[in-house]
């Protein structure tokens, strides 16, 4: 024999070998994961069928049943119908049904439905044989009237110590069915002769799983359990010839649970093993063969990486300090500008309720006691704080985008609520606006507050704007507009200007805020909307009300557009018209 064929034979000896253990191990392995399972699902279906026992003892001794069977009138068989209703949907049982003495069916939980058991005779179930006797009774079997297989269990209701009749209940079992389906391996229950009454795959049901005899056969079949002629087709047990099965008892009834694992699966896994023993075993060859070829170039290149490794991690921690003081710094400066936005956005109406507080102040220590007007200050008062606490939370806003709390809103009355505001914190400034309302520009549908905010961030801008002038003209209007003939710089696709697209099919409004104050210098217009983005000294503010404007204008499916004036600048906010309902 050559060395080749040596190599070969031993290759061949040594995958028999790793296939046997495989085969072994999985064996041991699938018994002890077999084992584990059972015992669970011999304990569930043991606790749903304990659990089903209460229901009819309960009803045994119901007042309804109790007088029902003993009186059969039509009230009382209604009453008893109900009861039992009642009790199958509260228990979610499949059926409950009470038999007089003689087997037959005197009220159903089903009694109005077109399959009702009333009137039917029941009296060959066993169950019912031994309850009438006085004795605790269940039994599996397909429904004669339903052809729904089910457990039923059955408890005589006694009346003056005397024994009138039956309650049964049924349950289909089928959870504990539905949840075996997810599993690899089939499930099985076997009743006492041996045939499958429960099963995780439709085609064993009924079959047996031992010979029958005539004697069995002849029992199943007066009992109506199910279908005989099938049990006598089957013959013995073919069905367990392919499976290796593992078996368990139940302790409530005697019945089997077994389950079924295909011995072609252990098959399957051992080949798969020693597959995968043989692979590996070839790469470790192959492997090895290359680590001898290049040792001495990886000692080599080991040491290089060593000295590399060392430069990266020097490198790497100067990195990371520079970048944390640059994290830091960046922290640091986004803190001064938010803290200067809020300076400048609480800024008016902080002055408006120190103004109140100072005349309130001379009111109450004037004698005279001018009550109204206190009570005007405090009123105002108490709104100008609401309007800090607004901007507070707008801000808020800009940076975690709430929902908006929509609600039709009168464009008249939103504007006349801004310029109130506009007079009350900025009174001498107010005297220069001009509000024109056209009679077409309709409802929108929005957040009151949040185009409040929008608004009045878009005036404060303007008076800041007309400060230097001489004659300051400061104008808001509110009217219907089509972007696309009042506004043509509009288009349904987003540009650097028009970040967001806009329906141009829809019917808008344009609330407009423009002034004489010389307009926006043309290097700024780039980044107008930009946060904080302004063309004002430090201490005034830092241009995120037009930030904020933009926000507010774009979640409400609008635009805030900027038009430059010959004297001035013109802000126009483009909203949808409400739809009518």
């Amino acid at each position: 024999m050559t060395r080749r064929h040596s190599a070969a034979l031993g290759a061949v000896l040594t995958l028999l070998a790793i296939y046997t253990m495989a085969y072994l191990f999985e064996l041991k392995r699938v018994a002890v994961v077999q084992v584990r399972s059972i015992a669970t699902r011999v304990a569930e279906l043991d606790r749903q069928i304990k659990q089903l026992s209460f229901t009819p003892r309960l009803l045994s001794s119901d007042p309804h049943i109790v007088t029902a069977i003993g009186n059969t009138n039509a009230a009382n068989t209604t009453a008893a119908n109900r009861r039992l209703s009642t009790v199958q949907t509260d228990s979610r049982l499949d059926f409950a049904f009470l038999m007089n003495s003689s087997g037959i069916t005197v009220a159903a939980s089903n009694w109005q439905s077109d399959g009702s058991f009333i009137g039917n005779d029941y009296s060959f179930r066993p169950y019912f044989t031994a309850a009438i006797k006085g004795r605790t009774s269940s039994y599996f079997a397909v429904g004669a009237t339903t052809g729904i297989p089910g457990y039923f269990i059955a408890e005589p209701v006694i009346n003056d110590d005397t024994i009138d009749g039956v309650v049964v209940a049924k349950m289909a079992l089928t959870a504990p069915v539905d949840t075996w389906r997810e599993f690899d391996f089939h499930t099985v229950v076997l009743d006492e002769f041996g045939v499958v009454i429960l099963s995780s795959a439709d085609r064993f049901l009924y079959q047996p799983t031992r010979a029958l005899s005539a004697d069995d056969i002849a029992a199943i079949q007066h009992e109506r359990r199910y279908p005989v002629t099938h049990l006598q087709s089957s013959g013995a047990a073919p069905m367990l010839g392919n499976f290796r099965h593992y078996a368990a008892r139940l302790q409530t009834q005697p019945w089997q649970l077994m389950t079924l694992v295909a011995k072609q699966s252990y098959h399957k896994m051992a080949a798969f093993i020693t597959a995968v023993a043989f692979t590996f075993f070839y790469i470790a060859l192959l492997l090895l063969r290359i680590y001898r070829q290049q040792q001495r170039l990886v000692a080599s290149e080991q040491r290089h990486s060593k000295e590399l490794e060392a430069q990266v991690r020097q490198r790497t921690r100067e990195l990371e300090l520079a970048q944390d003081a640059l994290i830091a710094e960046s922290n640091y400066a986004m803190l001064g500008k938010m803290s200067a936005a809020i300076n400048h956005e609480i800024n008016q109406p902080l002055a408006s309720l120190r103004l109140n507080l100072a005349s309130l102040r001379k009111l109450i220590e004037s004698p005279q006691g001018h009550t109204s007007d206190i009570e005007d200050i405090v009123v105002e008062s108490d709104r100008t704080t609401k309007r800090i606490g607004l901007v507070i939370n707008t801000l808020r806003n800009y940076t975690r985008g709430n929902s908006l709390r929509l609600e039709i809103i009168d464009l008249g009355t939103l504007a006349r609520e801004v310029t109130d505001t506009v007079k009350t914190e900025r009174p001498t400034m107010s005297k220069h606006l001009s509000v024109t309302i056209s009679s077409d520009a309709g409802s929108i549908e929005g957040d009151r507050v949040l185009l409040q905010q929008a608004l009045l961030n878009l005036l404060y801008n303007a008076i800041d704007a007309v400060l230097p002038c001489d004659n300051p003209l400061m104008a808001l209007t509110v009217s219907a507009a089509l972007p696309g003939r009042d506004h043509p710089e509009l288009s349904s696709q987003p540009s650097a200007d028009n970040h967001k697209s806009l329906d141009l099919s829809r019917r808008f409004v344009s609330i407009s805020v423009s002034d004489n104050g010389g307009g926006v210098a043309t290097d700024m217009i780039p980044t107008l909307f930009e946060p904080f983005s302004t063309a004002k000294s430090h201490h005034r503010g830092l241009g995120l009300g037009l930030t904020i404007a933009r926000q507010i204008a774009d979640s409400h499916r609008g635009q805030l557009l900027y038009s430059q004036l010959p004297d001035g600048s013109r802000f126009s906010l483009l909203l949808p018209i409400a739809d009518k309902p």
